[in-house]
């Protein structure tokens, strides 16, 4: 047997070469480590840079998706706003004309986006709005006006909450955010005892008037700071002056209402249910398929 000496330890050849191969297999297992590592690293990093990429490409395809939610919601009210005039004025012909478009409007957009906000209960709210725009189109067509103007209210009130709860930014959700406020204003315009109001009666509806106020304040510096999207509207220039002039009309109600408080005038006062209810509607009627 060969030995090999190696310092004061002699060792066999045989044993040598073991060594030696042992040595060049670390060597290039370390070598193979290191490609792997160095692989895994590349993946890394090109993983790092398509990320944003494909978070981009998500909020795009999200931005994309609620843009056609808001147009398919003003088609709704082009036929939506026409129809609760039309009963209003108890136009029964004309309301049952309009609610006709209005349940071909909300079957496509049941349709289209009854899963939009899947995991905020979205898709059942969609649902119970089916079953609302069911009834009171029956109702309108058997001629129960009440019933279906009462429906129709139910419809109304349960969309706005539902985009406001999901954060879908939808410019006459002001205005439906602001009707409650004018609507308890105009009831207490017309509380008046033999065309008097008692100085809890005059307190009340200052109360009302603040907490209205800023609501519509929100309302005109939208229209009047250019943020209004004519385009998604589809508002032609004229029809976006005629906007304008309804919002600033009850603007100036109000401030005429806010002027008779201070000064006790109880007639002007009273004059007022009559010019606020013009001015907010004119402004709403805007967003139907209507003249304003």
């Amino acid at each position: 047997m060969l030995i090999v000496s190696i310092g004061r330890r002699k060792i066999p050849q045989a044993e040598k070469r073991m060594l030696q191969l042992n040595t060049r297999e670390e060597a290039t297992g370390s070598g193979r480590e290191c490609v792997l590592w160095g692989l895994m690293a590349f993946l890394i990093a090109v993983a790092a840079l398509l990320s944003p990429v494909q978070a981009r490409a998500a909020v795009s395809e999200a931005d994309s998706r609620q843009t056609r939610l808001l147009q398919a919601t003003v088609a709704l009210d082009q036929a939506f706003i026409p129809t609760q005039i039309f009963l209003q004025q108890g136009d029964q012909p004309l309301a049952l004309e309009e609610m006709k478009m209005f349940v071909r409007h909300w079957q496509r957009f049941a349709d289209d986006f009854s899963d939009f906000r899947p995991k905020s209960h979205w898709p059942d709210f969609v649902a119970l709005t089916t079953g609302m725009v069911k009834r009171a189109h029956k109702a309108l067509a058997q001629g129960d006006l009440e019933s279906a103007a009462h429906t129709l209210n139910q419809v109304r009130v349960t969309l706005h909450h539902l985009r406001t709860r999901n954060g879908v930014d939808y410019y006459p959700d002001a205005l439906h955010a602001y009707r409650p406020h004018l609507k308890k204003l105009i009831t207490q315009a017309e509380s008046a005892d033999n065309g008097r109001y008692s100085e809890m009666q005059i307190r009340q509806l200052r109360e009302s008037w603040a907490r209205a106020w800023p609501r519509w304040q929100a309302i005109r510096r939208h229209v009047s700071q250019a943020a209004f999207d004519q385009q998604l509207f589809e508002f032609s220039d004229g029809r976006f002056v005629a906007l304008k002039q309804a919002v600033a009309q009850q603007q100036s109600a109000l401030y005429r209402l806010r002027r008779a408080l201070n000064e006790r005038d109880h007639q002007a006062i009273a004059r007022m249910a009559v010019v606020l209810e013009a001015g907010y509607m004119r402004t709403f009627r805007a967003f139907g398929d209507l003249p304003i």
